[in-house]
């Protein structure tokens, strides 16, 4: 299974956290080949970087906690900073974080 999320928006006041929340906990006991967040997940542009990312631990927390043999972080326009984390941290995160991505079935 193959399941593709974008545009949370996490951080901005209109982010319907609980649709988010709910959608998680849906997928909890789900075996997924590929979760797939394609960008926008976090909303860098109008908060605080370092605010931001701690006020989401849960919902971080929550996907790391899902079944998923992969998980691939897409950074969109509102989140790109990500990238510059990723590197900054030596990419510490368990999943993959890039500016593209290509599945290819074999």
């Amino acid at each position: 299974m193959i399941l593709a999320v974008s545009d949370w928006h996490l951080g901005y006041k209109r982010c319907n956290l609980d649709a988010i929340i709910d959608f998680l906990d849906h997928y909890q006991n789900t075996e997924v080949d590929h979760f797939i967040l394609l960008g926008d997940i976090y909303d860098l542009w109008r908060r605080n970087n370092a605010d931001l990312i701690k006020e989401n631990d849960e919902i971080m927390a929550k996907l790391n906690d899902l079944k998923a043999k992969n998980i691939y972080y897409v950074a969109g326009n509102h989140d790109y900073y990500i990238l510059d984390l990723n590197k900054k941290y030596n990419h510490e995160y368990e999943g993959i974080i890039s500016e593209y991505l290509r599945l290819e079935d074999f």
